[in-house]
Parts: C-alpha cells; sequence; structure tokens
C-alpha cells in the first residue's frame, strides 16, 4: 500500500511538472508573438517602399501590365496583413490567447514573400544582367532587415527568408553563367547562416522568456508561503494584518463599517 502511494505520487509529481513545462513553452511562444506584433509592423510599409523602388528600376525594361500586376498583389496582401494588425490591436489578447494568433500571422506573412520571391522571378528582366543584380541586392537587403524583425520566431525567420531568396537563387542556378552561379551559391550560404544564426537568436529569447516566468511564479509562491501556515494553508498573522489593513482603508474611503468574528475551534492541531 505505501509502495502503491509513493508510486502515486510520484507520478503526480512528474504530471505536474510536465504540465509547467507545457506551461512555461505556451507562455513564452505567446511573448515571442507579442514581440512579433509589435516590431513587426513597419515591415509592411518597408515592403511596400521596396516594391515602388523595384519598380522605378524595371519600367524601362519590363511589361508595364506585369510590374503593375505583380505589385498590386502585393499590395492585396499587405492591406490584409494590415487589417490583422488592426484586429489584434483591437481585441489585445493577453497571455495564451495570443497562441491563436499566430496561424493568422504567419499565414499573411508567407504570402507577401511568396509575392516577393516568385513574384521577383517572374519580373526579372531575361536580357539585363544590371537589373538582375540590383533586385537581387534589393532581395538580400529584405532578408536582412527580416533577421533583425522576425528573429524572435525561428519558423517565421526561415520562412520568409526561404521563400525571398530560395526562388532567385534557383533562378540564377539554372542560368548557368558565372556571374549567376556565384550569386545563387551567396545566396545559399546567407541561408545557412540565417539559419544558425535564427536558431541562435530563437533559443535565446526563449530562454529569456521562460526565465522571466519562472522568476514571476517563484515570486507568487513565494509570497504565498510567507501569508499561509504550511501545515493547514490557512492565512497567518502576516496575512490577517495585510488583508485587514487594505480592508479598513477600503471602510475608510467607502465610509463604511467593518465587523469582526473570533472562534475557538477545540482540538484544533488534532
Amino acid at each position: 500500500m505505501a509502495g502503491n502511494a509513493l508510486q502515486l505520487l510520484g507520478g503526480a509529481g512528474i504530471s505536474a511538472e510536465h504540465d509547467k513545462e507545457s506551461r512555461l513553452d505556451r507562455l513564452a511562444q505567446s511573448e515571442k508573438l507579442r514581440l512579433l506584433y509589435q516590431q513587426s509592423f513597419p515591415a509592411i510599409f518597408a515592403s511596400l517602399f521596396t516594391a515602388v523602388l523595384v519598380c522605378v528600376v524595371l519600367w524601362p525594361v519590363q511589361d508595364k501590365y506585369i510590374l503593375l500586376a505583380w505589385f498590386s498583389a502585393l499590395l492585396l496582401s499587405s492591406l490584409v496583413r494590415f487589417g490583422l494588425f488592426v484586429r489584434y490591436w483591437k481585441i489585445k489578447p493577453e497571455g495564451e490567447a495570443l497562441l491563436a494568433w499566430e496561424k493568422p500571422y504567419f499565414l499573411t506573412l508567407l504570402a507577401s514573400s511568396l509575392i516577393w520571391g516568385l513574384g521577383v522571378v517572374i519580373i526579372l528582366p531575361r536580357d539585363s544582367e544590371l537589373q538582375q543584380v540590383v533586385i537581387y541586392l534589393f532581395l538580400l537587403g529584405m532578408s536582412g532587415g527580416a533577421i533583425s524583425v522576425y528573429s524572435a520566431h525561428r519558423t517565421m525567420l526561415l520562412a520568409t527568408i526561404g521563400s525571398i531568396l530560395l526562388p532567385i537563387a534557383t533562378w540564377f542556378l539554372f542560368k548557368g553563367t558565372v556571374i549567376s552561379t556565384a550569386l545563387s551559391l551567396g545566396t545559399l550560404l546567407f541561408l545557412v547562416t540565417t539559419i544558425r544564426a535564427g536558431q541562435v537568436l530563437s533559443a535565446t529569447m526563449d530562454r529569456s522568456f521562460r526565465l522571466g516566468y519562472e522568476l514571476e511564479d517563484a515570486r507568487v509562491a513565494a509570497e504565498q508561503r510567507a501569508l499561509k501556515y504550511s501545515l493547514t494553508g490557512l492565512n497567518n498573522r502576516r496575512a490577517f494584518y495585510r488583508h485587514g489593513q487594505a480592508m479598513l482603508e477600503e471602510a475608510g474611503r467607502a465610509s463604511r463599517q467593518l465587523a469582526m468574528i473570533i472562534s475557538d475551534v477545540d482540538y484544533f492541531k488534532n
């Protein structure tokens, strides 16, 4: 019987520890999402501004309707992302409720990134290496900016940079010239470096957020232990004075009276 009881207690302890770790993981994930929503809003306008520059560069050498169609698709995806941010600010989700906002954020971000990556391959002039290199530099600049904006969430960072750079890297590779092959290999090297950097940054942020919640849990637990008897779980003398003082102050502000009942419980320890 004693052995079974110890096994039950051990199993309960493991389950409680697992639940705690799972809760910390969810809270850390929600904090990373909060950070994304806070710092990535300007990226919508940066993306549109860069698209305008791309259109200006390609306007003399590319079909105008193709450029306008690509820019319109990007503008539409940006408006959808803008609407998502407006809804987020209106609702202001907290804690684990933030996790429900991860999927729409990821899908809208991925759509915009694919419009950039695949769209640039479509609008890229086939007979002008100068414009090709210029547009490639634009994409590299956007990818560098994405590292600072989306580094809190490794999956979103890799999906964004991969969607932007892999299509043009593949196109350069199949083009077969010396310059295009070098650009393709350079892009792949950049992606490998980004994967490593994103892993380190995301893990560091995750540990930081988890530590913050662990410290808060420890503070709350210590405060509760200071206000309760460990044997009974009832409020102790310190809690009586703290809560009593708060009740007296509230009664004074509201001009109300307080009543206190004292009872003696026989054989309480038994």
